[in-house]
């Protein structure tokens, strides 16, 4: 009934009503000087209250045997109202200053400390957030792998770990890792407020101060408060355990209902009714996507960035028979966070199999065996005991997907491959230097939203002002405030009208009470992106049929430079671009559709034949393969040179693309032998597909640049409709 009936609602208007007063949310972010038990906190009751939000309205998939649901639930209203209203909160919280005073000074009843917004996240990450985890993370327990002639079904059993392909080993990653064991048939929920409001806070911390890599202040000291420094301590030992523990349950969590969301949108979870599509547009499309899905994207960049925290991995890779170091050596995560991330997208969408990787446990039983008693991950369950371990050969991490078809399995590739994209092109922006600055970066970000709506249709003034819904409070704030210098009868619609006058224009009107249509300007096109999270899928169509041709026909870039990232997390676009996984990607969907065989391989022995044998072929998810490779060919372009000598670092592997998993985990680390865009085009277009793949299937097929050769030209097995794609793919040739 609280959710059903809203009766939060007046404790949420009530509590705008105070942070609407000035200093106010100033003082909510602030703890007790005395930490006495029983003293009131409001920042603690806060971070109760979004602790008992988590994970509300839990879904569970209805399997193929099942059918479909009888009677649709209507209680995922009532939870989405709960959690947009909780979002609503989150940037009036923080909408202060490091050094604003509290408006409570010496007449306050209960005297505080005022955190900063470092330290009001890494309380809420560590307190709040680390807490729920722990105990949530606890009702995840594995189950015997899959036997012939079980009634269990598959989908309803889950590994201990989840193995690396062989594609990751061979680029320094062990054979299997830890992960939390989830069943497809596993309750989840699209509601995480607490994680959310962290999110918010980080994007707050990104907003202030550390303008350059290194500098002090922003997300640079959040991440000091993770250093260890003395891991051999009993309190360092602590400490990384929580790290560990915290650092995957933020990469996870999250990873969960994005990966959930791209099945629904895939058709995989139609069983369950129309209401999970509902849900899915609710979460993941404007108005409420800022405070559902966009943080949730937050998270999982600020998960891969807390993996590069330093730790001495001399301690952990010691190979004695202590039980201690046993414990530890399974938590270290340094240089680790991408490998384990793309590996955990690979299985949680369930196209690891499909996508040609071998199991890397499968092949090497021996060193299974080993890094298990070395305790970097927990072995399986043994079906007959329900024991861990068993004297003969041991049971293997398995994988498995919910779908059946080829077509499915080629739209949720498409998923996983747009949300690498989006994690690439949407990344905190560089803090602003002044007012300013602040103000033309806020510009640059409507400007953007109008540029997206237009490509889709024309549309009227009242549509395209609901671009502010999904930009930043302070944003809307400044705009206003900008505004009122050009119209001060209209301040918030005096930035949009000046916007829509650069990059668009009238329609001619048919008739008079037809309402005023803008549509985009030719030459505006060109900061179009294919993959923009803020337009719908069905959008973007439209939009492929209807974008304008180049006459010129000269190579053009399939999608736009992104936009500029904070220094913390540009490392990102290095790190997801230079990932052996993600190119052995991006090298099958390229393979897939624009190889000319002139006498077909037998595919009888090589993983994931299905793509092949049934002649699967999808424009959408070539096109996803494309974009990653003009994002990496625009990310690898920049020169990092300056920014090593800048830093005075020793290594350039911390401006990212070094890591465990990289095509260049093994070059050395020295400045000099930083690598360059030449190399990277050497690792993602002119390499052996044997080696991309590792499979000697591949051996003597076209590497990627002949394939996108063939694709510009439509010469291969697939014939692109969309001519900006090939035109993308002519522009990959020339970049290389």
């Amino acid at each position: 009934h609280v959710l059903t009936n809203r009766r939060y609602s007046p404790c949420i208007s009530d509590l705008k009503c105070v942070l609407n007063v000035a200093g106010m949310a100033r003082h909510f972010a602030a703890l007790p000087m005395d930490e006495s038990p029983g003293t009131y906190c409001a920042l603690d009751d806060w971070i109760s209250t979004l602790t008992v939000a988590q994970m509300m309205d839990g879904q569970m998939w209805r399997s193929w045997a099942q059918g479909h649901v009888e009677t649709e639930p209507k209680g995922w209203v009532g939870a989405f109202n709960a959690s947009i209203s909780l979002g609503s909160l989150f940037e009036r919280l923080l909408l202060w200053e490091d050094t604003d005073p509290t408006p409570i000074g010496i007449g306050c009843a209960t005297p505080v400390r005022l955190l900063s917004c470092v330290e009001l996240t890494h309380y809420t990450l560590t307190t709040g957030v680390h807490r729920w985890q722990r105990l949530v993370m606890l009702s995840y327990r594995p189950s015997p792998p899959p036997s012939p002639g079980s009634p269990v079904q598959v989908h309803s059993l889950c590994p201990a770990s989840l193995p690396f392909s062989t594609v990751a080993v061979a680029h320094g990653s062990p054979l299997a890792m830890a992960a939390l064991p989830l069943a497809q048939t596993k309750t989840w929920s699209f509601h995480l407020p607490l994680h959310r409001f962290v999110s918010t806070c980080i994007r707050e911390v990104c907003r202030r101060g550390g303008g350059n890599l290194g500098d002090s202040g922003g997300i640079e000291d959040l991440l000091k408060k993770f250093h260890i420094e003395d891991i051999q301590s009993k309190d360092g030992m602590s400490k990384l355990r929580l790290n560990a523990l915290l650092f995957r349950g933020l990469m996870e969590f999250p990873t969960i209902v994005l990966s959930r969301a791209a099945q629904i949108r895939a058709g995989l979870w139609k069983r369950n009714g129309p209401g999970m599509q509902d849900q899915v547009l609710n979460y993941s499309e404007p108005p409420f996507c800022r405070s559902l899905q966009d943080a949730d994207l937050v998270m999982i960049q600020f998960s891969l960035l807390c993996h590069t925290v330093e730790v001495d991995e001399s301690y952990l890779s010691k190979k004695t028979n202590d039980e201690t170091n046993k414990s530890m050596s399974g938590l270290a995560f340094q240089r680790a966070g991408t490998l384990r991330f793309v590996n955990l997208l690979l299985h949680r969408f369930g196209v690891f199999d499909f996508l040609g990787f071998r199991k890397a446990p499968d092949t090497d039983v021996e060193r299974y065996r080993r890094e298990i008693n070395e305790g970097l991950y927990p072995a399986e369950i043994n079906s007959s005991s329900e024991k861990h371990g068993s004297p003969g050969i041991p049971n293997l991490p398995w994988t498995s997907s919910p779908a059946k078809d080829v077509t499915t399995l080629l739209v949720v590739v498409e998923e996983l491959l747009h949300l690498v994209i989006i994690l690439i092109t949407e990344m905190p922006t560089p803090p602003p230097r002044d007012k300013q600055a602040h103000a033309m970066e806020a510009k640059r970000r409507l400007r953007r939203e109008v540029v997206h709506r237009l490509a889709s249709g024309s549309k009227t003034h009242s549509e395209l002002a609901e671009v502010h819904h999904v930009l930043p409070q302070r944003d809307n704030h400044i705009l206003s405030e900008e505004g009122k210098l050009i119209n001060p009868d209209d301040a918030s619609g005096a930035a949009l009208e000046e916007v829509l006058e650069e990059v668009g224009c009238k329609k001619p009107s048919h008739g008079k009470l037809s309402p005023e249509l803008w549509e985009l300007q030719k030459w505006a096109w060109k900061e179009y992106d294919p993959a923009f999270h803020h337009i719908s899928t069905r959008a973007h169509q439209t939009v492929a049929e209807c974008r304008p041709k180049d006459s010129s026909g000269s190579s053009t870039p399939y999608a736009p430079p992104p936009s500029p990232a904070h220094s913390s997390f540009k490392r990102l676009r290095r790190d997801l671009t230079a990932d052996s996984s993600i190119l052995a990607v991006t090298y099958r969907l390229l393979h897939v559709h624009c190889c000319i065989v002139d006498s077909p391989k037998p595919v009888t022995n090589l993983q994931g034949k299905s793509m092949y044998e049934h002649g699967a072929k999808s424009e959408t998810a070539l096109a996803r393969a494309v974009h990653i490779l003009t994002l990496g060919a625009f990310t690898w372009e920049e020169d990092i040179q300056d920014s090593i000598e800048k830093t005075g670092n020793s290594s350039w592997r911390i401006h990212g693309g070094g890591d465990l998993g990289s095509v260049f985990f093994d070059r050395s680390n020295e400045n000099r032998s930083a690598p360059t865009v030449r190399d990277w085009v050497d690792k993602a277009l002119l390499r052996n597909p044997q080696e991309v793949m590792n499979d000697d299937w591949y051996r003597g097929e076209e590497n990627a640049l002949l394939l996108l050769s063939r694709l510009s030209k439509n010469e291969g097995s697939f014939s692109a409709q969309d001519y900006s794609l090939r035109l993308g793919a002519a522009w990959l040739c020339d970049f290389a």
